[in-house]
C-alpha cells in the first residue's frame, strides 16, 4: 500500500520535493524521446530512430556540460557561503551587543 502511495505521489501534480520534480521531468522527457524514436522507427525506419536518439543524447550532453558544474558549484558554494554568513552574523551581533553595554 505504501508503494502505491509513493507512485501516486510521484505521478500527481501535488507539491513534491524538488529532487522528485527533477526526476519526474527527466523521465517524462526521455519517455517523449522514446515514443518519438518508436514512431520514427515505425514510420521511417531504423535510421530515423537513430537520429532521434542522437538528438536526445546530444541534448543530454549539453545539459550535463552546463548544469553539471553549476550543480557541483552550488553543492560546494552554498554551504560554504552559509557558514561564512553565520560566522559574520555572530561576530557582528557580538560587536553590537558589546557596544550597547558602553
Amino acid at each position: 500500500m505504501r508503494f502505491l502511495q509513493t507512485i501516486k505521489r510521484f505521478v500527481s501534480f501535488a507539491e513534491v520535493p524538488w529532487p522528485l520534480r527533477i526526476v519526474r521531468g527527466v523521465l517524462a522527457l526521455y519517455l517523449v524521446f522514446g515514443l518519438a524514436a518508436a514512431i520514427a522507427w515505425l514510420g521511417f525506419g531504423r535510421n530515423a530512430e537513430r537520429q532521434v536518439i542522437y538528438v536526445a543524447e546530444s541534448l543530454t550532453d549539453v545539459v550535463l556540460i552546463f548544469l553539471g558544474p553549476l550543480f557541483l558549484f552550488g553543492f560546494i558554494a552554498v554551504p560554504f557561503h552559509r557558514w561564512i554568513e553565520r560566522k559574520f552574523v555572530r561576530s557582528t551581533s557580538a560587536q553590537e551587543h558589546d557596544r550597547s553595554r558602553d
